[in-house]
């Protein structure tokens, strides 16, 4: 009896050290080891910034590293009215680089998500003619072909050829404003009637877009650039130039090229005659931006997404 009692001892002494030791294995493969390996990952973590630190001349110390991050931060989000900073700064800097066209679009289509969504081809036909009837009242003959836009063009994106015609014209009224002339086509005419005009050197080029993530998706910017050939002088020339980013327009010129005009053999002049020794030619590229509606776009498509989703039966 005494024997059997011993032998059951021993086996459940064996059982119960068995069941400790599995436990201890099962702890260490579940707790320690994923522990260890997040402590060695975390040091090497540390390791790598130190190195990264130390190659760009950064300090180790912590109260220096807190001290250059407060700076930066000061720099980024200002100190208060007088000093904005770098992040309200930039964003003034959008704000007057779109102001072009806010004005317009909400007058028209209410906001810039509208625009996007409902400019028609109505909309961009009828902004056309008025362009080409605007212009040949100030003796300016736009032809489609010069100008690589027409009345039958057509686009999945109609709110950017609308841009496109809104930019000519303010563009046009500039030049004109400054006393300069668009100078003619040396082969390409426009037929009104029973005239023939040479057509203006006046045109659009393609929009460029630009992103926030090089994966694309939705531009956040929208360049419009319109190149322009010039007459007129060197002084009108640098008012017209002065004029492009004046507030509350935004134009800025991307290309600028000025050419003195040939010597013109000596002539009376006529009243309405601007010829004289600093007369010059100017190749202008000038370029206008529109913000795209990235942010109200995603705010509608979760609207629309919410009032899908709590339809009975979706």
């Amino acid at each position: 009896m005494k024997r059997i009692e011993t032998t059951t001892l021993y086996r459940t002494l064996g059982a119960s050290t068995l069941f400790v030791i599995v436990a201890c294995w099962v702890s260490w493969f579940l707790l320690v080891r994923p522990l260890r390996q997040a402590v060695r990952d975390s040091r090497e973590e540390v390791a790598s910034k130190r190195r990264s630190l130390t190659k760009r001349g950064w300090p180790l110390q912590r109260q220096k590293l807190e001290g250059l991050l407060a700076e930066r931060k000061r720099l980024l989000e200002g100190d208060g009215k007088d000093d904005p900073g770098l992040e309200a700064r930039s964003e003034q800097v959008l704000y007057h680089a779109t102001s072009m066209f806010r004005e317009r679009i909400r007058q028209s289509f209410a906001s810039e998500l509208s625009f996007v969504k409902n400019a028609s081809n109505i909309d961009f036909r009828e902004a056309f003619n008025h362009l080409l009837r605007q212009a040949a009242a100030k003796n300016i003959w736009l032809s489609p072909k010069v100008l690589n836009l027409s009345e039958e063009t057509s686009s999945p994106y109609t709110y950017q050829m609308l841009l496109q015609v809104w930019t000519v014209e303010r563009l046009l009224d500039k030049v004109l404003d400054a006393r300069l002339l668009v100078a003619a086509h040396e082969s390409e005419k426009v037929k009104v009637g029973n005239y023939v005009h040479p057509a203006a050197k006046v045109e659009v080029q393609p929009i460029k877009a630009y992103y926030l993530t090089a994966d694309g998706g939705q531009p956040y910017l929208l360049e419009v650039p319109v190149r322009l050939m010039l007459k007129g002088r060197i002084n009108d020339v640098r008012n017209f130039l002065a004029t492009l980013t004046a507030a509350p327009d935004f134009l800025p010129p991307m290309h600028v090229e000025i050419l003195a005009e040939a010597p013109k053999p000596a002539k009376r002049k006529k009243e309405d005659e601007t010829m004289g020794p600093d007369d010059v030619r100017m190749h202008v590229i000038c370029s206008a931006f529109f913000a795209f509606p990235y942010g109200e776009i995603k705010k509608a498509e979760k609207k629309t997404k919410s009032v899908r989703d709590a339809m009975p039966g979706a």
